[in-house]
């Protein structure tokens, strides 16, 4: 179990909130994405993606 606890960790470790709200921002303002991002994004990634922004879109049209 540790060592499970510990490949997670160790997996995760470069991933944060902070890193991608920065990330997110930047591409929203219309910087491209660092090359070392996109060259690891597959089409199941982007339609993931899609399937979130529609459902952010549709949360944001009951709010009104």
């Amino acid at each position: 179990m540790a060592g499970g606890v510990t490949y997670m960790f160790v997996h995760n470790a470069p991933y944060s909130d902070a890193k991608f709200t920065a990330l997110r921002d930047n591409y929203l303002a219309g910087k491209p994405l660092p090359r070392t991002i996109r060259t690891q994004l597959k089409e199941k990634h982007l339609a993931a993606g899609r399937a979130y922004r529609e459902r952010m879109e549709r949360k944001a049209a009951r709010r009104r």
